[in-house]
């Protein structure tokens, strides 16, 4: 039992520099993406009138949620890894990723030097 729980901790350990470094290029662009893609998932649904409503214990009726890519998807696999997994379109997330990745920087750099007054890098 014990030789098994090591196994799956060594099958599901994610060194903190994978995300680390992979912020801008990797984890940010998938999970904008991510969002966008949900929101219009769950938008068409709504419309089409299939949305799933679900009643809680306290009566309360509960919208469908946005679902949560697993973080070794987003910080770990390839983008076609991360595609087919999550169901979107490779030519579309890297269309995609290439507008965006410029915009995530700026907007975080922004941000910073908003606090810091550090200088903002060309992108």
């Amino acid at each position: 039992s014990q030789k098994a729980k090591s196994k799956y901790y060594q099958s599901t350990y994610l060194p903190a520099r994978y995300i680390a470094t992979s912020l801008f290029n990797r984890l940010l662009p998938r999970w904008n993406y991510h969002v966008i893609q949900e929101a219009e998932r769950l938008n068409k649904d709504k419309v089409a009138g299939t949305d799933i409503s679900i009643d809680d214990s306290n009566g309360n009726t509960a919208i469908q949620v946005m679902s949560k890519p697993p973080l070794h998807v987003l910080a770990g696999a390839t983008d076609e890894m991360f595609c087919k997994r999550m169901k979107y379109n490779h030519i579309l997330y890297d269309e995609f990723k290439k507008e965006a990745i410029p915009k995530l920087k700026f907007s975080s750099q922004f941000a910073t030097w908003l606090k810091t007054g550090r200088p903002i890098d060309d992108v």
